[in-house]
C-alpha cells in the first residue's frame, strides 16, 4: 500500500513512473475491483501550462489538485486522477487501466 509520503514528493515524473504496473483497489459497496495502472501522465501544478491548475486556476475541476497527496477523484470512466500536492507546489497524475 502506497501511503501519501509516495504522492507527497516533489518529482512528478518519478512518481509518475513508479505507478507504472502498480494495482489499484477499492472496495466500493463491498465489492472488490482491482486494476493495474497501464499509463500515466504528469502534470506539474501551476506552472505548468498543460495543467488545468495553470496560473493557479481553482473550479471544481482542479480543487482536488490543491488537496492533501494522495487525494483520488474519478473524472470519467476512462481516467482516473491522484493529486500529489508537496506545497507549495501543486500538481498531479493522471492514470488510465
Amino acid at each position: 500500500m502506497l501511503g501519501s509520503d509516495f504522492y507527497q514528493r516533489d518529482d512528478v515524473v518519478t512518481i509518475s513512473r513508479e505507478l507504472l504496473g502498480k494495482v489499484l483497489c477499492t472496495g466500493i459497496d463491498g465489492a472488490l475491483t482491482r486494476a493495474m495502472v497501464t499509463e500515466t501522465e504528469a502534470y506539474a501544478g501551476v506552472g505548468d501550462k498543460a495543467s488545468h491548475a495553470y496560473g493557479g486556476r481553482r473550479n471544481k475541476r482542479t480543487e482536488p489538485m490543491f488537496s492533501e497527496g494522495g487525494t483520488a477523484t474519478f473524472t470519467s470512466v476512462m481516467a482516473f486522477t491522484i493529486c500529489s500536492t508537496s506545497s507549495p507546489t501543486v500538481s498531479a497524475r493522471r492514470m488510465r487501466f
